[in-house]
């Protein structure tokens, strides 16, 4: 069973216009005097970028959704300041159990 997918050219052309996106976005702004609305652009771009990593390594969609969907709460507690230990303690399960529900709903269907 192979999880890691092969990459081509057209995916690595893609992957590093987003993260050269990001770079430009986050690079160029200063969180702190910069409108919200921006922020936001930014958290946008972020994700469809973890999205577009967590694809191309597995092959299944929905690890790549449940691992992308994780990490987005990550990254927003974390900007809001409410991210601590017993978050991750308590987000992380929570996560594996759901992805854990949907494959078996997937299956069961």
């Amino acid at each position: 069973m192979k999880i890691i997918r092969t990459l081509n050219r057209n995916q690595l052309w893609q992957l590093g216009g987003l993260l050269a996106a990001d770079f430009i976005l986050f690079g160029l702004t200063n969180a702190q005097s910069v409108n919200s609305f921006l922020l936001i652009i930014g958290y946008g771009a972020l994700i469809i970028t973890i999205y577009k990593v967590t694809r191309l390594l597995f092959k299944r969609r929905r690890q790549a959704l449940w691992l992308t969907g994780g990490m987005a709460a990550m990254v927003a507690l974390q900007s809001m300041g409410g991210l601590n230990q017993r978050d991750w303690l308590v987000i992380l399960p929570l996560i594996g159990l759901g992805y854990l529900y949907s494959a078996y709903l997937a299956k069961a269907v």
